[in-house]
């Protein structure tokens, strides 16, 4: 009996410790006004830039974290963006999946062979559906071209903003 709420607990703790990307969920991701996160890294696979891909224009791209930094293109080789959730409802299923496992009960001796296939696979389920994320990688999934219709200014930024002014605190977090 005290295997089982080990395992139980062992669930509960991994679920809490799942993280999410402030991004939207796919049903609201046409009517977000943000630009995609994005990951820059460079020539040696460091990540040298985080946050929120503000215009990729003039052989720039501007990503706002604490405040808005220009990165030349010659400096980012490659890059992350991160779109949007892969679920409109990741609580439903990580409670599913953490409910998973409890219907091996069920399965009388059975059980013995049921309960680590049902932990494997609802773990698994339950992480992934709070921590997965729509991605697209540069240069080899999109054009520069078409990096900047993911940004906040996908026409560029306006004569009339300051990138000062720009802040991050946004809907998402």
């Amino acid at each position: 009996m005290k295997k089982i709420h080990y395992c139980l607990l062992f669930i509960l703790i991994t679920l809490s410790a799942c993280g999410r990307y402030n991004v939207p969920r796919p049903k609201d991701s046409y009517l977000n006004s943000y630009g995609a996160i994005i990951n820059i890294y460079n020539r040696n696979g460091k990540q040298i830039g985080s946050g929120e891909l503000i215009a990729a224009m003039n052989n720039k791209v501007y990503v706002l974290h604490h405040k808005v930094v220009a990165y030349d293109d010659s400096d980012v080789i490659t890059g992350k963006l991160i779109i949007a959730r892969t679920s409109d409802h990741p609580e439903a299923i990580s409670t599913w999946g953490a409910l998973l496992p409890l219907t091996s009960f069920a399965h009388g001796f059975g059980m013995l062979l049921s309960l680590p296939v049902n932990l494997a696979v609802g773990v698994s389920i339950a992480v992934s559906a709070s921590s997965s994320a729509y991605t697209i990688r540069y240069p080899s999934e999109i054009s520069r071209e078409n990096l900047s219709k993911f940004a906040r200014f996908p026409q560029g930024i306006p004569t009339n903003i300051t990138l000062n002014d720009l802040d991050n605190t946004d809907k998402r977090r």
